[in-house]
């Protein structure tokens, strides 16, 4: 029993086989009827009937566990979840907290899910009954998998009530990711200045919650964002701001900042600081990690047709050609235009479209 319902009945001074009405009319102390047996027995059936609904099992303090590990061992946490068997969960509260935590588990062991059939005993419980951070969390999650779906209308719509009903929350890393899976659905849109703004709210979390590599990658995708705006002077900004973080951020981070420079600065660099940030991104990455292609792009942009070719030429020994192909064959009808002649690895790509 969790405790969390408790009621006390007055015994008005009559015997125990009389105090739930099993005599009528009995006197209180001042002369008045006692109330009839049904005001009396109903309350305390519908407060058995809360406890049992929502009493928790021994599986209780492995779910509160879990949700103190999850964020730092996603993997573990799901292991655990996993080996629960959900029929031993008693009580609507706990099925729910399990779902919640199994839909979260997933998620981050990156386990797209495109159905509710996991979550939905959260969705029955958590609508109506949920604190601030558990709403939040059910509709992060809702509008992840909508988007999974590709329901992008009905993903934002949750993520945006994911923020409201989270308000009072102090979950800082759920707010983030939820403005955040807005920013990709804005991205999915063309919509610009929407996806600037949901990354700095991101951004802003990240940063309350001390997680800066999640904080500088948000700096990335906005210096993208305004790039693809034609802002540069606000991109300017975030690269600035970006840099400041290199020295502590995953080579994720780094492969992303030097790819958005580089974008910046063949639409509005001079050739030397082009020729500086190529130089800068290849002794910061391994090639493996290069963003080849634009590497390519800035070369052509300051007429370095060979030294674009060689980027082609490591982008083919380090990618699948099939992921990128109209990359490789946009760069690819350029150089042979601009040289007269191509590399037969190349060649083939072309010559194997459909």
């Amino acid at each position: 029993m969790s405790g969390r319902y408790s009621y006390s009945y007055p015994c008005y001074g009559i015997e125990s086989s009389e105090r739930f009405g099993i005599r009528k009319n009995v006197k209180f102390a001042n002369n008045k009827e006692m109330l009839p047996m049904k005001y009396i027995i109903f309350p305390f059936i519908v407060a058995i009937s809360l406890i049992s609904c929502n009493s928790h099992s021994g599986h209780w303090a492995t779910l509160s566990q879990v949700d103190h590990i999850i964020e730092e061992y996603p993997d573990s946490a799901l292991k655990v979840l996993e080996r629960m068997e959900p029929t031993e969960l008693s009580g609507k509260e706990e099925k729910a907290k399990y779902a919640l935590l199994l839909s979260m588990a997933l998620d981050k062991n990156f386990v797209d899910r495109t159905d509710f059939e996991v979550l939905q005993p959260a969705i029955d419980y958590y609508a109506d009954n949920g604190t601030p951070t558990e709403k939040l969390r059910l509709y992060l999650y809702m509008g992840k998998i909508y988007r999974n779906q590709g329901s992008y209308a009905l993903a934002m719509e949750s993520l945006v009530k994911a923020i409201a009903e989270g308000e009072d929350s102090d979950d800082l890393r759920a707010k983030a990711r939820a403005y955040y899976a807005q920013s990709e659905i804005n991205y999915s849109y063309l919509g610009w200045d929407e996806f600037v703004e949901t990354n700095k709210q991101a951004a802003n979390l990240y940063k309350e919650a001390g997680m800066l590599d999640d904080y500088a990658y948000c700096l990335v995708r906005i210096i993208n964002g305004y790039t693809l705006n034609r802002d540069p002077q606000n991109a300017l900004v975030y690269i600035e701001a970006c840099k400041r973080t290199l020295s502590s951020v995953s080579l994720d981070v780094l492969t992303g900042y030097y790819s958005v420079k580089l974008t910046y600065l063949i639409n509005w660099g001079e050739e030397q600081a082009i020729l500086e940030a190529i130089k800068e991104y290849q002794d910061a990455v391994p090639p493996s990690r290069v963003d080849w292609p634009t590497v390519a792009n800035a070369y052509l942009n300051v007429k370095k047709y060979h030294e674009g070719l060689a980027a082609l030429t490591e982008y083919e020994n380090c990618k699948d050609l099939d992921k990128d192909r109209r990359s490789l064959i946009l760069f690819s009808l350029i150089l042979a235009l601009t040289l007269g002649s191509l590399p037969t690895c190349f060649l083939d790509v072309l010559t194997s479209l459909p």
